[in-house]
Order: C-alpha cells, then sequence, then structure tokens
C-alpha cells in the first residue's frame, strides 16, 4: 500500500484527485509529498513527511512540514556527496 501510494502522487490527473470523495485528501497528501522530496537536511537526508498517504503518523515521530523550506545548499551539496555512486 505504501509503494502505490507513494507512486500515485506523481501522477497528474489520478483518478482519486478526480473522485469527489478522495479529492481532498488526495490533494493534501500530494502537497505534503511534495514538500517531503524538497526538505533536505544538513546531510542530504530527506528528514520531513514520510507518512505519504498516512500523513498523521508524522506527528509522534515530529517530522511534519507544512510548508515547503527554502533550498538548503548545504544538505544539496552533501546528497550529492552521499549519493554520487547512483548519480553516474
Amino acid at each position: 500500500m505504501f509503494s502505490y501510494l507513494h507512486d500515485v502522487q506523481h501522477i497528474e490527473g489520478y483518478w482519486m484527485e478526480r473522485n469527489w470523495w478522495l479529492k481532498g485528501w488526495f490533494v493534501s497528501a500530494r502537497s505534503r509529498h511534495e514538500i517531503h522530496h524538497h526538505a533536505i537536511n544538513d546531510h542530504g537526508l530527506m528528514d520531513r513527511n514520510f507518512g505519504i498517504g498516512f500523513f498523521f503518523f508524522d506527528r509522534p515521530f515530529g517530522t511534519p512540514c507544512s510548508v515547503e523550506p527554502a533550498f538548503n545548499d548545504t544538505g544539496y551539496r552533501a546528497a550529492r556527496k552521499r549519493f554520487s555512486s547512483m548519480m553516474r
């Protein structure tokens, strides 16, 4: 289920986005998911909004973020170094 929910967050016009009953939840989950990909700590790791479809799990772990943070240049450089073997 996690993998499915993660993957569909990246599909524009997915049926959940058009469904009147699921649309509010899906759009909210997608916006939090986008923050997950943009919030990088100084060690080059994504450390916010892990819940993907069930973002209430972030609360007990202190990882929720509702606004996209500013670009972290230090974190970006650390991520490039950390994951350089995958970027060839």
